[in-house]
């Protein structure tokens, strides 16, 4: 594929870095910044570098770009290892967000603002997005033009083309915040007000793509593995407590009630490293991240409990030879040795 310029990627990291709080590791940007290119695939995430073996070329290309954004004064490292957007870059991205904005109609002189779309035009927008996911996850050709006019010689006949683009890169932003797929085409970086991002999201919930019950523990595995994804795209600052006693929750086949922060908190902590062998993780998953496992060292059906004290970010294979090596016992006291936070129980 042709990768984005380096001076594309610029406001995507500013806002990133601006998302987590003003700064954040690499290895956090990098997996982030990549959703705002929604026709970057899997396979170039991947994609090793010509120029330097080893190192991922997205990686590459986003340190570039972040060197950039250095000489142009607009981004700070205050320590090794870590990004942090300043003033400068504030405003940039602050000038960035005014200029998409302000939308005017030509049915009128007014200007539109978020606040004045009812509800109605709001669902129908969604709608409308919801059904190119559809087609974009099937793979099925679809016109986003098409769409636009389609919405506004119907109910939303008083917006502009540029007003109802502006509102798909909203839903998309809902969605990214959620760590939810987007439409190809609508990047996740519309200034959102807090009261319009509240009435997007519960149109979402309603129609079944957003769960708001991130940090309940549940027995579904997929429903726990969709909120740890959710959960990674936060900061989990405080140490989650877990379930020291997991229920068994029986249907044709037994499952355990899992906490979904336990496992979140473990990978953010592991940043993409196995806590065993000490290797990345060997590729890069659908959510942008290093692709590792969480694993109970006392299995939960051993009666261990689902906390952090007792699960261990661990790459494939570390996680199959815990389960099934010959010396699986002198691996798992070799974790306990190099990972302090693992309790015996």
């Amino acid at each position: 594929m042709s990768y984005p310029k380096n001076s594309e990627i610029e406001i995507p990291i500013l806002q990133v870095l601006s998302d987590l709080g003003g700064e954040a590791k690499p290895k956090e940007v990098y997996p982030r910044v990549a959703k705002f290119f929604p026709e970057i695939t899997q396979e170039d995430l991947n994609r090793q570098s010509e120029d330097s073996p080893g190192h991922y070329k997205w990686w590459n290309l986003v340190r570039w770009a972040r060197e950039d954004l250095k000489n142009k004064g607009e981004l700070d490292s205050p320590k090794r290892g870590v990004w942090k957007i300043n003033e400068k870059g504030r405003e940039r991205l602050k000038q960035n967000s005014g200029n998409e904005k302000i939308v005017t109609t030509p049915k009128s002189s007014a200007k539109e603002s978020p606040g004045n779309w009812t509800n109605e035009e709001l669902e129908a927008t969604i709608d409308a997005y919801i059904e190119m996911l559809k087609s974009q996850r099937s793979n099925t050709p679809y016109n986003k033009a098409e769409v636009n006019n389609a919405l506004r010689n119907g109910l939303l006949h008083r917006r502009t083309s540029g007003s109802v683009e502006y509102r798909m890169q909203n839903i998309s932003a809902v969605l990214y915040e959620f760590g939810e797929e987007i439409v190809k085409g609508y990047p996740a970086m519309g200034n959102v007000g807090a009261g319009v991002k509240k009435r997007i999201a519960d149109i979402l919930a309603e129609k079944g793509f957003l769960d708001f019950n991130t940090e309940e523990p549940t027995s579904d595995e997929v429903k726990f593995e969709k909120r740890v994804r959710q959960l990674r795209k936060r900061r989990l600052t405080a140490k989650p407590a877990g379930i020291v006693n997991p229920s068994r929750s029986s249907s044709q086949s037994q499952s355990f009630v899992r906490d979904p922060k336990v496992k979140a908190w473990v990978l953010q902590q592991a940043k993409g490293i196995c806590e065993l062998c000490g290797e990345p993780g060997p590729f890069i998953d659908s959510s942008g991240e290093p692709f590792l496992e969480a694993h109970h060292v006392i299995f939960l059906r051993d009666e261990g409990p689902d906390t952090v004290e007792n699960v261990a970010a661990l790459c494939p294979n570390c996680h199959r030879a815990m389960h099934h090596a010959t010396n699986k016992e002198e691996l798992r006291e070799g974790l306990y040795g190099k990972v302090k936070r693992l309790v015996r129980t």
